[in-house]
């Protein structure tokens, strides 16, 4: 079932994200709680899968 009526909300793109990213690991660069830890290595671990499919968008569309 889908709603023709709901707002479309559109994905940010790859260097959005790694701006995003960046940004949020900078605000926790020194966590001082597990949760604090638990958010870098997210962030960190979103990054680099980002960086990864900046550098190399093509490699994603081979079959």
């Amino acid at each position: 079932m889908s709603n023709n009526n709901a707002p479309m909300m559109q994905e940010p793109d790859v260097s959005q994200r790694i701006s995003y990213y960046e940004q949020a690991l900078q605000n926790i660069s020194s966590p001082s709680s597990f949760r604090e830890q638990v958010l870098q290595n997210v962030y960190q671990c979103l990054l680099t899968n980002c960086r990864q499919q900046y550098q190399a968008p093509s490699v994603a569309l081979r079959h």
